[in-house]
């Protein structure tokens, strides 16, 4: 009877270990002993498809936080979705080297947080990831990412410097809106566009480089940049849409490369530093109050406003209909002096380097800047034709 008993005991033992085996979550190994159970209480993760884990949350007490590589024998490859939004105890992060996404409000409202290394590997920046972490100093992305998403660094008012990746392709809506004491920015040569709000607000950027890869300069994509005092827009863009560089007050030169198309409505209201502007001749749509005006609402105009550019184009009727001076430029290649380019030009330099006694402007046709004018004028002055920039 006795021996029954100890085997019934056994028995229900025995049901009891195998019961809390089953218990446990899939990816919780009871004999894993690499992160201490302090650590481990600080975080919650979810298993994902391929048998990695998502960080799912954060719970600790803060101050300077260290990420695990791994949990339980598995790795840790992203920091999830609102993680550690609103978590305003934490002063720094270290992340592994195995995360491969940071996402969407990761790091959201952490006010406090001061520093994160961003480690080689990571590919995407989730939206608003880093919006309103309003002591964050300065970010550094590794050339691993290819995808920085919206108002990644929103509102990040201490930020002052930015090393971006190689590798991205646009910067997206408000990425860096409101950084107000960022500095400079070196835009990656890649970069196509820069979209909307991407750097308004930020007041202290003085120093600004455009590759010559963009072609879409969004709405209010550089507003009240008010630090900003030289800009160089390259032949690459298409289009600088409205509010582009509105109270750029500090903007004092501006080159606008030949090969720009569009400058739409107010795009350069309230730079009242910029007294003149050169329109290449590629330039076909100048909106509504884009050069020389003081505010919005307001007929007011930057005093003396002169704008140089070729007869004809759109530079002269932006300037008359504004009254505006307008200094005429010589026409590169108008060899007959007719102020238009076209095939009688061409077909003067071919008498010309002929050998025919013609009236040419020669100053007009040394189109390569080398005092002289010869087939390389007559080639370049080919390509002005066809539409080359």
């Amino acid at each position: 009877m006795k021996l029954c008993k100890k085997l019934l005991a056994g028995a229900c033992a025995f049901a009891l270990v195998l019961g809390s085996f089953a218990m446990m979550p899939k990816d919780v190994s009871l004999f894993d002993t690499a992160i201490p159970v302090s650590a481990v209480a600080e975080f919650t993760f979810n298993l994902k498809d391929d048998g990695t884990l998502t960080l799912k949350g954060y719970n600790g007490a803060g101050g300077d936080v260290t990420v695990p590589e791994t949990y339980n024998g598995r790795k840790v490859t992203a920091v999830g979705e609102a993680a550690f939004k609103e978590v305003k105890t934490v002063t720094s992060i270290k992340l592994p080297n195995g995360i491969k996404i940071i996402d969407s409000y990761a790091f959201y409202g952490c006010k406090k947080l001061e520093s994160i290394n961003i480690p080689n590997g990571v590919t995407e920046i989730g939206f608003n990831s880093f919006a309103g972490c309003s002591s964050l100093k300065s970010i550094t992305l590794p050339d691993s990412v290819t995808e920085l998403t919206s108002y990644a660094f929103e509102s990040c008012s201490s930020l002052e410097s930015a090393v971006l990746s190689k590798n991205i392709t646009s910067i997206d809506t408000a990425t860096f809106s409101g950084c107000a004491k960022l500095k400079s920015i070196d835009i990656p040569k890649g970069v196509t566009v820069i979209d909307d709000s991407a750097f308004s607000g930020c007041t202290s950027l003085a120093s600004l480089t455009i590759p010559d890869t963009v072609y879409n300069i969004g709405f209010d994509s550089f507003e009240n940049c008010k630090s900003l005092k030289s800009l160089v827009i390259p032949k690459s863009v298409d289009t600088i849409w409205s509010y582009a560089f509105f109270g750029c007050e500090s903007l004092e030169n501006l080159t606008i490369e030949n090969g720009v198309k569009r400058i739409e409505d107010v795009a350069f209201i309230g730079c009242t530093k910029l007294k003149s502007v050169t329109i290449p001749r590629s330039v076909t749509t100048i909106g509504s109050n884009t050069f020389g005006y003081v505010k919005m609402y307001s007929d007011a105009t930057v005093e003396g406003f002169t704008i140089y550019g070729y007869s004809g184009t759109r530079a002269e009727s932006y300037a008359l209909a504004n009254g505006f001076d307008f200094v005429a430029l010589k026409n590169p290649g108008d060899a007959n002096k007719d102020k238009k380019v076209n095939m009688k030009d061409l077909v003067l330099v071919q008498r010309h380097l002929n050998g025919w006694a013609v009236d040419i402007d020669l100053d007009a046709c040394d189109l390569n800047g080398d005092n002289k004018v010869n087939m390389k004028d007559y080639v370049a002055l080919q390509r002005i034709l066809n539409g080359w920039t």
